[in-house]
């Protein structure tokens, strides 16, 4: 007997095999997708970062440009250059705008020499050579010393995490991406 055709349970056996096939593709593209944008948005953050850092040094007033973690959002801030020895006024940082990029989240702050994470810190750049300056003293009244910051960074409730870490001695800014499975 000469067969001609599939049998129910064989197509049916076929398009199960290609329904899961696809739905690992999905997600597996989905998650690839989610951190690629995490890792664009961290390197345009770092970027930033650092062109702040280079205004500071190629303006020609005396004023301190940075920025201020705080509620779990990232803001551009002025403050005035005193001097060598104060740096810049620390008591009047002014928030200029938003950093506005996609729905990007600080889910964590920490500076490693402290037990909790202070809720804000401003971190500034100072004429004229763009040296960083993060005051002893943050917003909160926590000292934080000589250690980095470490910014966790997400994007709305997705499970790939990027921590951005700047060292506090140098300036030098890292990143690192964690990615939970």
């Amino acid at each position: 007997m000469e067969r001609k055709a599939f049998t129910i349970i064989e197509l049916l056996i076929v398009i199960t095999i290609i329904a899961i096939i696809s739905t690992v593709t999905v997600f597996s593209y989905n998650k690839t997708r989610a951190a690629a944008e995490l890792q664009l948005v961290t390197d345009q953050l770092i970027s930033n970062f650092r062109e702040v850092k280079n205004q500071v040094r190629n303006s020609s007033t005396a004023l301190c440009s940075g920025f201020r973690i705080a509620d779990e959002k990232i803001y551009y801030v002025e403050a005035e250059y005193l001097n060598p020895f104060l740096k810049c006024d620390k008591e009047n940082v002014e928030v200029v705008r938003d950093y506005d990029e996609k729905n990007l989240k600080v889910v964590n702050m920490d500076v490693e020499a402290l037990s909790i994470s202070p809720e804000k810190i401003d971190i500034l750049y100072y004429p004229p050579l763009g040296a960083t300056f993060i005051p002893d003293i943050d917003l909160t009244g926590q000292s934080i010393g000589h250690a980095d910051v470490r910014l966790q960074l997400g994007m709305g409730s997705k499970i790939n995490r990027a921590q951005v870490i700047l060292n506090r001695k140098n300036g030098a800014i890292f990143k690192e991406y964690d990615t939970d499975e």
